[in-house]
Parts: C-alpha cells; sequence; structure tokens
C-alpha cells in the first residue's frame, strides 16, 4: 500500500484547469447540503477543535444525529457496549472517519426531496451502496483509506438524480441509444459539453469537501488514464474508478463489467472472491430482507467468459 503524502489540492487544481467547467446551468435547482454538514466540515479543518464542539453541531441536526449513533453501533463495528452520545461516537471514530460518514449522510439527505423521474431511489441508492462496499473491500486490498474510498463511491454519482430529473428526455435518448456511446460521460460531453463527474466534483468543491473525495469524484470515469499514472494508480482513486465499472441501471459504462472483468486478479484482487463479500455484507445489513439483485451473479458469467477468452488466446499463441 502506498504511503507516500500525495498533494490532493495540486492534482485537483490541475484537474480543473485542464478540463474547465463553468458551472451548474442555472435552469438546474441544486440540492442543498445542511447546514449541520457545512459547519462541521469548517469546524473540523480545526485541529483545535474537540469531539464535544463538534458533537454540539451535529445535534443541531436531529436526523444526522440519529444516523451517526445507528452507525457507530451498528453490528459491523462490534462494540462491547452501546455509545449512546454524539460525543462519544465522535471520540470513538475519530474526527475524520465521522467527518466522512457526516458528509455521506448530509448529501443522501439533500437529495431525498427529489422526485426522481427517470432514475429509480431505491435502486440509485442500492447501487451506490454497492459500489461503496466493493470500493471498501479493493482500497483494503491494495491502497488502505478504506472510507474515503467508501465514501467517494457512494458519492461518486451523487448528482445525477438531479440531471436526470433536469434533462430527463436527453438521458432517455442515452438510454435508447445503446452502446453507441462508450460511456455516459461521453455522451453527456457531446450532449452538454460536460459531464456528471465534472459536474458533481465542482459541486463537492463548493461543499467544502476534502481535495482528495473531490479528486475521487472528477475521476471516477478515467480508468484508463487512472491505471498509467503514477500517484494515483497506487492511491484511492483507483478502488473508485473501478466501482465505476459495475453494473447500474444508466449503464453508464457498457463495458465496465468487461473491464473489471480484464483486470481480475492481474490488478492485486479477485473479482469474484470480492464480489461475494459485497453480496453478503448488503446482505447482513438489509437484515433478512431480500435485496433483488446479487453482485456476484451479474458478475460471474462474465468473468468467465472473460477466462474461456485469455485460455483460447494462449492456445493459439503456443
Amino acid at each position: 500500500m502506498s504511503t507516500a503524502p500525495i498533494d490532493w489540492k495540486a492534482i485537483k487544481t490541475l484537474a480543473f484547469e485542464l478540463d474547465p467547467f463553468d458551472g451548474i446551468p442555472l435552469d438546474i435547482e441544486l440540492p442543498a447540503l445542511p447546514a449541520a454538514v457545512t459547519r462541521f466540515i469548517e469546524r473540523s479543518e480545526d485541529p483545535e477543535a474537540t469531539a464535544s464542539e463538534l458533537a454540539t453541531i451535529v445535534e443541531t441536526d436531529s436526523g444526522m444525529t440519529a444516523e451517526l449513533l445507528k452507525h457507530v453501533n451498528s453490528a459491523r463495528l462490534n462494540l462491547l457496549r452501546t455509545i449512546t452520545s454524539v460525543a462519544q461516537a465522535i471520540a470513538y471514530l475519530g474526527i475524520e472517519t465521522t467527518k466522512v460518514f457526516v458528509m455521506t449522510a448530509g448529501a443522501r439527505a439533500s437529495l431525498r426531496s427529489f422526485n426522481c423521474r427517470l432514475i429509480s431511489p431505491s435502486c440509485f441508492w442500492n447501487e451506490s451502496l454497492q459500489r461503496a462496499v466493493f470500493s471498501r473491500e479493493i482500497s483494503n486490498r491494495l491502497v488502505g483509506n478504506s472510507d474515503l474510498a467508501f465514501a467517494a463511491a457512494l458519492l461518486q454519482d451523487f448528482i445525477l438524480p438531479v440531471l436526470t430529473n433536469a434533462y430527463p428526455e436527453k438521458y432517455k435518448e442515452y438510454q435508447r441509444q445503446e452502446g453507441q456511446w462508450k460511456s455516459i460521460c461521453d455522451f453527456e460531453r457531446a450532449t452538454f459539453g460536460w459531464d456528471h463527474a465534472q459536474a458533481a466534483a465542482f459541486v463537492a468543491d463548493q461543499w467544502i469537501f476534502p481535495d482528495e473525495l473531490v479528486c475521487c469524484i472528477f475521476h471516477h470515469h478515467h480508468i484508463r488514464a487512472i491505471l498509467k499514472h503514477p500517484v494515483l494508480s497506487n492511491s484511492v482513486v483507483m478502488p473508485v474508478a473501478l466501482s465505476g465499472l459495475l453494473p447500474s441501471q444508466l449503464e453508464q459504462v457498457w463495458s465496465g463489467p468487461e473491464t473489471l472483468a480484464r483486470l481480475n486478479t492481474s490488478s492485486g484482487f479477485d473479482l469474484l472472491e470480492v464480489s461475494a463479500i459485497v453480496d453478503a455484507q448488503l446482505e447482513q445489513a438489509a437484515q433478512g430482507k431480500s435485496l433483488g439483485f446479487s453482485l456476484t451473479e451479474q458478475l460471474a458469467p462474465i468473468v468467465a467468459r472473460s477466462i474461456e477468452q485469455n485460455q483460447a488466446t494462449a492456445t493459439v499463441i503456443t
């Protein structure tokens, strides 16, 4: 795992300079980040900030308070005793981990009021959670920083419900043109002059999210460039971009699962092993409810075809 410090601010600045974005069109209604989230992010940047001070901020938002306490007492963290206060939760998790949780919970809360016309909200968040868990598992194997990998993958597409609501006919056109575009980003750039990854990174930067999170969102559909990049290929950007190749209701990258299958094992992870862990964790989180989708079932035949093709190629060569 890479331990060398990364200048995320410089990487973000360069990305914004090389691929400029003029801002969200005025006809798009952007979600507002809860005030408690903004205040928490700002205060947490002060090294003198205490868990008690930050807890006071979180407690101004009852929904955020409940979500944080539910998270810290979840089975996944396997605590020996129940944590009953926000201050205790922050002290246990640490300020940086709590900040990541607050940002993701805040972004989700900001989108709840949207009545999505093209994207199924429940399906969208299930897919986002699937990508987040996948990214975390890949990150554990490749680069560490799994909390950031989880948050960035969960949020990488947070602006898509907003964009598809603003331009439903355009995105229906993309769905009708199955296979004519390599990715949704190619379609968006041809249609709007920008893509949802740029737009989401721009908004995340306005929301004063950390530079590394902004970079993950910005680059989450740049897998080919990341694989060649001496820094990003060994950073948390990599697992987030890999998660962006998973199947989705909008089919953001038509050959995404096939690309993952080609990278299987050669990139330091076993795709089906990871997908099985993702399925198990999501089933546990669902507490016995049927999820209706299995990552392993979706990827297994694709991986099998990839292995067969590799074996056939090797046979021809020999």
